[in-house]
């Protein structure tokens, strides 16, 4: 068991996996689920993990997640400059107990966040936000000291050095949450974190009575046009799908038809412009996009499984990863009229994240069930090693 924003409330003792880079090439076929057939899986095995990847540009892109030591994870950055990866060093607060990042998002060449969890000791971890400036990647304190069980930043957005955003788990709320008790149940409010250029600000999601929020990503296109997901646990009634709305100055819950899903990526382009997906529990994927006044159903037909990441490259090229209904990976693309599924041929590969910058110019990463982390590169007709 991986810990990643699905599994966000598992246990963190078995995160410890060994990365790959894939290297074969793919075609694209029908909406077909089921094992890939005749995939070419050689590859370069490197020890730790591959979560989060945000390309920039062509020559410019992170990687972050982690990497296997004695005797636990330390935290791994890497950054591509147009040929190679190349890892950069970061801080590691959790010493042996474990530093993992699960998440990675870069502004500029000068300015990216990295975030995720690290370990304390005793089975605890404490939520883990570090700031690239240029020179060098530091830790930046996230509100409140205490230490949780599991708690962990799963998703951010950097918008420019004075403005960030970052969610948290349920298992993060030594971070103040207001939470409240009736004879009935607990009410947990979302909660968001943004950064002012100096610290981390809090902002709630109001719950509805004996309801919980989980966040699991945040994506900002700009200081007033930001969106966050997740899911609202209503007891009695079931999760719904959130999709929450930053204007600039307050977080807003706006309705969508995900009743009874789990939203977990979401990509913020334009004010009339995002996307939003996720699953319905043991069922099919859930795909959103809002147009500027509404969230829309936009999923492809009877396709079973989960997509956890999603990125436009363009109105016509939108990307969503994840794993579907047979355990295999699942890389969708929409040209404007349809999702078609692309060949992923990498054999049990859970796709995690997904970032591009051009048609022919796609990164994803994910990991498989035997702890076996992937790292993809798309260039318009077929998947290369990195």
């Amino acid at each position: 068991m991986e810990y990643s924003k699905i599994g966000a409330q598992t246990s963190l003792a078995m995160i410890a996996v060994t990365s790959v880079i894939l290297a074969s090439p793919t075609t694209s076929q029908a909406l077909v689920g089921g094992p890939l057939q005749g995939s070419d899986q050689s590859a370069r095995l490197v020890p730790g993990q591959y979560a989060g990847v945000d390309a920039i540009s062509a020559t410019d892109a992170f990687l972050v997640g982690s990497e296997q030591g004695e005797p636990g994870q330390t935290s791994l950055v890497e950054r591509w400059n147009g040929h190679r990866w190349s890892r950069m060093a970061s801080e590691d607060p959790g010493g042996e107990n474990n530093t993992v990042f699960l998440e990675v998002s870069a502004d500029t060449q000068n300015d990216a966040w990295a975030v995720g969890t690290y370990g304390v000791g005793g089975g605890f971890y404490r939520t883990l936000a570090e700031h690239w400036d240029g020179s060098g990647w530091q830790t930046v304190s996230t509100p409140g000291a205490r230490k949780f069980n599991y708690p962990a930043l799963l998703g951010v957005a950097a918008v420019s050095p004075k403005l960030a955003f970052v969610v948290i788990n349920s298992y993060g709320f030594d971070l103040g949450a207001r939470m409240s008790r009736s004879s009935q149940g607990r009410t947990r409010p979302g909660l968001i974190l943004r950064w002012n250029g100096k610290s981390w600000q809090k902002s709630y999601l109001p719950a509805a009575r004996n309801g919980e929020y989980d966040m699991y990503d945040v994506s900002a296109d700009s200081a007033t046009d930001a969106w966050a997901v997740g899911d609202n646990f209503r007891r009695h009634r079931g999760s719904r799908g959130v999709t929450a709305h930053w204007d600039g100055t307050n977080w807003t819950d706006i309705q969508n038809p995900s009743d009874g899903s789990q939203l977990h990526g979401v990509d913020a382009v334009s004010p009339s412009d995002a996307w939003a997906v996720g699953s319905v529990a043991g069922g099919d994927v859930v795909v959103l996009h809002w147009d500027g006044q509404a969230w829309r159903d936009a999923a492809p037909p009877s396709i079973r499984g989960v997509l956890k990441a999603v990125c436009e490259v363009s109105p016509n090229d939108v990307w969503a990863v994840g794993v579907d209904g047979s355990q295999q990976p699942l890389a969708l693309q929409w040209d404007g009229e349809s999702w078609s599924q692309l060949d992923f041929p990498f054999a049990g590969a859970n796709l995690s994240d997904v970032s591009g910058v051009a048609a022919d110019d796609v990164w994803a990463v994910g990991s498989t069930p035997t702890h076996t982390g992937v790292l993809g590169h798309w260039d318009g007709s077929k998947w290369t090693v990195s």
